[in-house]
């Protein structure tokens, strides 16, 4: 199934099965279709020390990239504010 993953060390099968916000399940098509558009909108950039990004989960996807070294890392989730005007 193209949904799922083996993981050769825990011996474990994964579903990474996606679906739309009603449910129904994106299809394996669908599935490259949406991963082809992330892949075309990526947008990349070096942190340095002391820098800070605010991340909006209803406007954004995000992730990272591999890294070596330490880092900190804090979050936050607060309840959203709306602006009439916006």
């Amino acid at each position: 199934m193209w949904n799922t993953i083996w993981a050769p060390l825990s011996g474990r099968i994964y579903n990474i099965g996606s679906f739309f916000g009603d449910g129904s399940e994106i299809n394996e098509d669908e599935y490259l279709e949406i991963k082809k558009a992330y892949a075309e909108n990526v947008t990349t950039f070096p942190y340095q020390q002391g820098d800070i990004i605010f991340v909006d989960n209803m406007l954004v996807a995000h992730g990272r990239n591999p890294y070596k070294g330490d880092r900190v890392i804090a979050t936050a989730i607060i309840d959203p504010v709306h602006d009439s005007g916006y």
